[in-house]
């Protein structure tokens, strides 16, 4: 699983220019998002069921409290990115401070299901994201389609990169998404 920062960056600055991502978020199943890390402020936490002590917590604090509760910034990451069911547990809170609004860690299970064609497909064009076209006129082409492809250093980053040039058609310069 690939927590690095270089990681968390591709997918912040990919959220923040692509509101249908967080649609996409939305929409995967529990069973998919229980597990995920969120990285937010200082902390790191794994979105896990919620608790039955959890919700009478909830039902119990006086609408002032929820109120308040509204503004401070965990709460701001459970309202942004966590189902109604779903809860997070903190399991490091003594990182470098980051964003008051978190972003999820996409896992490669979770970013192989964002991309909805098939099997089949999914592996072909996978393959060409990778290697480049079979038929590519040039090796010059191929060259520079393994040379992009070659920047990521973990399964997730190259996955992710696919999917924004399949789905966005942007690419990663190390800083930002670009067309």
């Amino acid at each position: 699983m690939d927590i690095s920062n270089e990681y968390i960056l591709m997918l912040e600055k990919a959220f923040q220019s692509e509101s249908s991502l967080k649609k996409d978020w939305d929409r995967l199943p529990s069973e998919y998002r229980l597990g995920t890390f969120i990285r937010w402020r200082s902390f790191l936490g794994i979105i896990k069921l919620k608790t039955k002590e959890t919700k009478l917590v909830r039902q119990r604090m006086s609408l002032a409290m929820q109120e308040i509760a509204a503004i401070i910034p965990e709460t701001l990451v459970l309202r942004t990115w966590l189902k109604e069911d779903e809860d997070i547990y903190v399991v490091e809170n003594e990182l470098e401070p980051y964003s008051d609004r978190g972003i999820p860690i996409l896992r490669q299970d979770q970013l192989q299901i964002l991309y909805e064609y098939s099997l089949s497909s999914l592996i072909y064009k996978f393959y060409e994201f990778v290697f480049g076209t079979p038929n590519a006129k040039l090796d010059e082409e191929k060259d520079k389609i393994m040379r992009y492809s070659l920047k990521f250093d973990t399964m997730e980053k190259l996955w992710f990169a696919f999917i924004m040039k399949e789905k966005f058609y942007k690419i990663w310069d190390g800083e930002k998404w670009i067309r």
